[in-house]
């Protein structure tokens, strides 16, 4: 007759039949030995084998080398792509080096610069075949934000009381403030004097401004983060960046959106608004644009909103015909052009008051060391290194994107050397701070670039635009640069789509999502950011310290262990508690370990420590003078008498409890199934008499976890029960070992599975006290026995040899 609580297995996979021996760690290493391996090594071997060899060091430090190389295979197809893709994204590199320079507070030629210089380092220095280095949106307003604090932060707005004049023999007594500006046509410090609101000419000598121009500072900046990217290049500090966790990204870029965007507003309304300071940057522009929106210039706002339009067109035709579309539409050149010609054509400027670029230089910069006094303020200043982890994560995030898509390796470190010394070379000829770029790195792949040579024909594009052609976008107007940046800003914005899918998945990621962007957004870009690193912290330490746990049941007919409340055909083992905590251990979280451990199995072995105990029902038996009171734990369906006849006595005392004689089949042959099923066995819990732990889920133990396991083990065994740990890493044992746990506990308290440990558990040698004798077998062997379903015992009980064997098949079928 079939059992009533037998399980149907589901559809699977082949049938299993195992036959082995039940293993504890010490029996499984006396048959199967381990592979010795050296422990210790000296310092001079240590030190040796992290000496490299300087032929490879060297090799890998010019990856230009090793892809030139490979470049001869097909080279006409990847010289093709390469070609076509890089004139593809220099097109695109001009309007964005003009637009986003405006975003750091710099004229916008400075933008263009940063398009060429720094895109000449990476090409000899980068692992990246398809990444396009430059200026980005989100580094720039955070180069734009740290520049604007610094100079508001020192007064840079200075007053002026004496000045020399070109002669530099007379000097005239100034009384009034006096505005300082550079100009492009003068060398650095030469300024434009306004007197009264009246610009008068050039003068050089006694006028210095104290802390530079604004470019001085972004410049100064640049090279402090290449110098901070190159010591973590040094130190092998590129893991910092998994501390940027996808939502802290999608969070982040989404709040540094809204920031670029405000900022640009005033240039879409033609609003003179200053630019506001963090925190509260964002709410402060706001207010600032609807108290002052009655003002907004009608030309300037209508420019805005034709290039916008146009732009929004644009890239939906691209997008939309991308196949047989060759190459991209260039939208953003061709509205530069073309705004470009109207604004000279129509002299917006003069004619309706539109603010333009009004001075782009043509050539080069001359060569210069960053100011002193600068880089030592940035070296000092927070926000230099936000910039540098920003935008390595940012940058190396879309580098493993499509390394990972072509297939091709991406060298992690070398990369921080490449950003180092790109910034770093960059400086010294007024470059911004350089990143990738997603949106220009996706066109270039698509077009069909195939290596770094693409970067070399797209900074050629920039560098021609700054030799011959630049002064003709002088009168482009700042709307059209602005309306660029709004509808670029369309890709991180979309990014909005991530809160569905991080709430799908944890109410974690979510709330990390929605953390750093409302920090961002309401009050700065290096708050949003600590906010989400900290959220990131705060979660790793929460899940360490308050991990999930639970005790484990079996699948009847199997070796499978589950969550007990997990599932409905799991059962527990009757006298055995099966507990999982999935953390590693350490002395933050032992002390948890402990109390959950005592609290889910029910063992409240120590009153002091108040721990909680859960239990389905409990009531006090009233017990004779000098006994305790103990719980009796029954089902809710079990109805109990004043008298509690029926109460059985738990796991408290040393000596285990003898189940009641009806419960107990006469002879040696159990059937599992009927026993289950009956009224008692379901509604009365059998007196636990082996506590098993779980050892899968640890990669490691600190000396408190172990000494607070060895404490545990013996005061459970002071009440006859016995602490057996299953599954357990090398690393973990290890660490037992050097803890004294074997030497204090035994080998033998150690099993290969939890189900060596169960089955051990209900027919081995019991490792409290002495061996369990015959007479004890009769009594309490059959009440535990439950646990494996349509278990046949036959000719007294197993003694744990190494010869006998667990046979379990797809049937459900377990014998002994």
């Amino acid at each position: 007759m079939e059992p009533e609580n037998s399980v149907t297995f589901p559809v699977g996979g082949p049938s299993t039949a195992i036959v082995r021996p039940t293993y504890n760690e010490q029996q499984f290493y006396s048959g199967f030995r381990p592979i010795d391996t050296p422990t210790t090594r000296s310092v001079i071997e240590k030190a040796r084998e992290a000496l490299p060899n300087w032929d490879d060091w060297l090799l890998a430090r010019l990856p230009l080398i090793q892809w030139l190389r490979d470049y001869r295979n097909d080279w006409k197809a990847k010289l093709v792509g390469d070609v076509s893709g890089g004139i593809t994204t220099g097109i695109m590199m001009i309007p964005q080096g003009l637009a986003y320079a405006l975003l750091a507070s710099v004229p916008a030629v400075y933008g263009l610069y940063t398009n060429v210089f720094p895109v000449f380092m990476y090409l000899l220095l980068g692992t990246s075949m398809h990444i396009s280095m430059g200026v980005f949106a989100v580094v720039t307003i955070l180069v734009g934000d740290t520049v604007d604090d610094y100079w508001n932060s020192n007064n840079c707005n200075v007053s002026v009381t004496s000045i020399s004049n070109m002669g530099g023999n007379r000097t005239s007594n100034v009384t009034s403030n006096v505005t300082l500006c550079q100009t492009s046509t003068t060398p650095l410090y030469d300024t434009l004097m306004t007197v009264n609101g009246t610009s008068s000419s050039n003068v050089t000598g006694n006028v210095i401004l104290p802390c530079g121009t604004k470019v001085d500072i972004a410049v100064a900046l640049t090279f402090v983060v290449g110098i901070i990217q190159l010591t973590m290049f040094l130190f092998r500090l590129g893991f910092i960046t998994i501390f940027l966790s996808d939502p802290l990204v999608s969070g982040f870029t989404t709040g540094a959106a809204f920031l670029v965007g405000t900022s640009q507003m005033k240039h879409i309304f033609g609003l003179d608004i200053e630019r506001q300071s963090s925190p509260g940057s964002v709410p402060k522009t706001w207010v600032k644009i609807l108290t002052h929106l009655g003002d907004t210039n009608g030309a300037t706002f209508l420019v805005s909103a034709i290039c916008i339009a146009f732009l929004v067109i644009m890239k939906y035709i691209n997008i939309k015909y991308q196949k047989k579309l060759k190459f991209p539409i260039p939208a953003e050149l061709i509205a530069v052009i073309v705004g470009a010609g109207i604004s000279y054509g129509g002299d917006l400027h003069k004619n309706y008051n539109v603010q333009i670029v009004d001075d782009i230089p043509s050539g080069l910069p001359t060569p210069s060391a960053p100011k002193i006094s600068l880089v030592r303020d940035m070296f000092f200043n927070s926000k230099s290194y936000i910039i540098a982890v920003v935008s390595y994560g940012l940058t190396i995030s879309v580098c493993k994107l499509f390394a990972k898509k072509f297939k091709y390796k991406l060298g992690m470190n070398q990369e921080l050397f490449a950003y180092g010394l790109t910034n770093i070379f960059g400086s010294f000829f007024s470059c911004l701070t350089v990143s990738g770029s997603l949106t220009r790195t996706v066109v270039y792949a698509n077009v069909g670039g195939r290596t770094l040579l693409g970067s070399l024909f797209s900074a050629s594009i920039v560098l021609v635009v700054l030799l011959a052609v630049a002064p003709l976008f002088e009168p482009l107007p700042d709307a059209i640069l602005g309306a660029i940046v709004i509808v670029a800003l369309r890709g991180l914005l979309m990014q909005f789509r991530d809160v569905k899918t991080f709430y799908h998945i944890t109410w974690w990621d979510l709330g990390h999502w929605l953390a750093t962007f409302t920090a961002t957004v309401f009050l700065s870009v290096d708050i949003g950011l600590g906010v989400g690193i900290a959220y990131g912290i705060f979660r790793i330490l929460w899940h360490n310290l308050v991990p999930y746990s639970c005790l484990l049941g079996r699948i009847p007919g199997s070796d499978l262990y589950r969550d007990i409340s997990r599932f409905e055909a799991i059962e527990a083992v009757p006298g055995v508690k099966i507990f999982r905590f999935e953390s590693s251990l350490c002395f933050a979280n032992s002390e948890r370990f402990r109390r959950s451990l005592l609290s889910q199995a029910d063992l409240d072995l120590i009153k002091s420590q108040d721990i909680d105990i859960v239990t389905d029902v409990s009531l006090n038996c009233d017990r004779e003078a000098g006994q305790s009171q103990v719980a009796v734990e029954v089902s809710h369906d079990t109805v109990l008498d004043e008298s509690a006849s029926r109460c059985r006595h738990r796991h408290f005392g040393s000596q285990r409890e003898q189940p009641p004689q009806d419960d107990v089949a006469e002879d040696d042959a159990v059937d599992v199934e009927t026993s289950l099923s009956s009224p008692l066995s379901t509604s009365l819990h059998v007196q636990t008499h082996t506590v098993i732990i779980d050892g899968t889920v640890f990669t490691y133990m600190d000396s408190v976890s172990v000494n607070m396991i060895t404490q545990l083990s013996n005061e459970l065994e002071e009440f006859g029960i016995q602490l057996l740990l299953a599954g357990c890493r090398w690393q973990v044992r290890e660490m037992l070992r050097a803890g004294g746990y074997l030497s204090k506990i035994g080998n033998d308290h150690l099993f290969v599975t939890i189900h060596d440990a169960v089955v051990f558990a209900l027919h081995g040698t019991s490792l409290v006290g002495r061996p369990t004798t015959n007479s004890e077998d009769n009594q309490s062997q059959n009440a535990d026995v439950d646990s494996l379903d349509e278990l046949s015992v036959s000719q007294g009980r197993y003694q744990g040899s190494s010869n006998s064997s667990n046979v379990i098949s797809a049937s459900g079928e377990t014998s002994v």
